[in-house]
């Protein structure tokens, strides 16, 4: 397909484009993209339940009129980096205590500053102003789960939420 927009030009959020990311760091990092992330951030803030989303596995919905539909959801290292991971609410809450503090940035503050032509999208998360202050926030989704988590930097106030359905 032809660009959207050329390289530079204009910032628009693809889980590809963090995929091609995660391939640079594989090249370049000792041990690959897994094993960077297993030394850098895994290791370092002790998450024991962050993983690979490997297996396959099925479940139901149930929708409002009583219909029940079978849902399946497939090995997602495909997506790797962009998305692909399965960790737990604890872990999850670490990790976004983290980015509010300096254990995985020396300067975690530039990872939410807007990028030119996107105000609201910033380094992986998007940030809105929200009262007097803004917040930070970023969600994921897989068939069977929902994640997301929200902070206020400046206030040292956060939220992460996990829950099971589509």
């Amino acid at each position: 397909l032809p660009l959207q927009d050329e390289p530079g030009d204009r910032y628009r959020y693809s889980t590809f484009g963090f995929n091609l990311l995660g391939a640079v760091i594989d090249q370049k990092a000792k041990g690959g993209y897994t094993g960077w992330v297993a030394d850098n951030i895994i290791g370092r803030l002790d998450l024991n339940s962050l993983s690979i989303c490997r297996k396959s596995w099925t479940g139901f919905t149930k929708d409002c009129d009583g219909r029940v539909e079978e849902l399946t959801e497939q090995d997602k290292r495909w997506v790797l980096p962009g998305g692909g991971w399965q960790s737990n609410i604890r872990d999850l809450t670490t990790f976004m205590n983290a980015l509010m503090g300096d254990k995985l940035l020396r300067d975690p503050s530039k990872l939410w500053q807007p990028i030119a032509d996107n105000e609201n999208y910033c380094y992986g998360v998007r940030r809105h102003n929200y009262s007097s202050e803004y917040r930070v926030h970023h969600g994921g989704t897989h068939s069977n789960l929902r994640t997301y988590m929200c902070f206020f930097p400046e206030s040292d106030f956060g939220i992460a939420l996990m829950i099971n359905g589509g």
